[in-house]
């Protein structure tokens, strides 16, 4: 979230938010808005609503997890935490990147509440990161048959070659690491 924005919610409700300065050992507030603009009327409403049934209560985080916006309370009374939970609900309507009607939906694993604009631009982002991925793959692979006629080793064979690449995607450090053994190495490498 812009920091201008966080700035007002800091001082329209700065009892809820006297943890902001607390070392990251006692808050998460030290890490400010973890979510982006989109939410910001959201997290308005809802602090107003907090404040006016409970105010001894503090916040200690604001972000997004799984897609939905999280504001988790300190020493909040019964009604703060059910308007705690609430949010969740009705975060999961409303696009997070700028507050139109949205939906939550899925992509790559992960999960994201957005308006139609904003999950095409989501997908055509993943679809560049994948075409990406996709031309580095190329790229190793032919690095990789150029350093064996160098070296006169044996070839990775393609179905070791689906194996790591099948590591790359779930391991990248693992498959690097491999890669690195291979390509750096002595060609004797193992993949596993």
């Amino acid at each position: 979230m812009k920091k201008s924005l966080e700035a007002k919610l800091y001082k329209k409700y700065p009892k809820l938010f006297r943890q902001k300065d607390l070392p990251m050992s006692e808050t998460a507030m030290c890490w400010n808005f973890q979510c982006d603009d989109g939410w910001w009327n959201l997290i308005d409403k809802t602090c107003a609503k907090i404040v006016k049934v409970d105010p001894e209560a503090e916040v200690n985080t604001v972000k997004e997890k799984f897609g939905t916006l999280r504001i988790y309370l300190d020493h909040a009374n019964n009604e703060a935490q059910q308007i705690e939970w609430d949010v969740i609900d009705e975060s999961s309507k409303v696009c997070e990147q700028c507050g139109k009607v949205g939906k939550t939906v899925v992509i790559d694993n992960w999960y994201f509440t957005v308006c139609k604009k904003h999950e095409k631009e989501i997908l055509t982002k993943k679809k560049k990161e994948e075409e990406k991925w996709e031309n580095e793959v190329k790229d190793m692979w032919f690095k990789w048959l150029k350093y064996t006629a160098k070296k006169k080793c044996a070839v990775l064979e393609p179905i070791e070659f689906k194996r790591w690449l099948a590591t790359l995607k779930s391991d990248g450090f693992a498959a690097r690491e491999a890669w690195d053994r291979y390509a750096v190495g002595d060609g004797k490498g193992e993949i596993k």
